[in-house]
């Protein structure tokens, strides 16, 4: 049993999971798929919105299927994950931003007089 694991491990080192095989079209695809299933993960939960996330995914999805701004959506749905995480960890929600913004100006820009 021990040696099935073992052999099991040493496969998956030597022949990855399978992203290697695949051609230039097919990981395009693939990134695309991601993109957009990022995108509407992410939006899903920042915004509550089923149908907003779905558009929004949906339009990132062809978007990089076609090759439109296919490098600027897998950047910006990376971004909306990280934000998506960064406030499920605890940081500050995006309708708080404004207020907190407002206080870091007063705040650099008052002068003591």
């Amino acid at each position: 049993m021990e040696t099935a694991a073992i052999d099991a491990v040493l496969l998956i080192r030597t022949k990855g999971w399978g992203m290697i095989d695949l051609t230039e079209e097919e990981r395009r695809v693939a990134l695309s798929v991601w993109a957009g299933l990022v995108s509407f993960v992410a939006l899903l939960y920042l915004t509550g919105s089923f149908w907003k996330a779905a558009v929004i995914g949906v339009f990132v999805l062809v978007s990089c299927v076609l090759g439109l701004g296919q490098r600027w959506l897998l950047r910006g749905s990376f971004l909306l994950a990280i934000v998506a995480i960064a406030i499920a960890l605890g940081a500050p929600t995006p309708d708080q931003w404004a207020q907190l913004l407002q206080d870091a100006r007063r705040t650099l820009f008052t002068v003591d007089g």
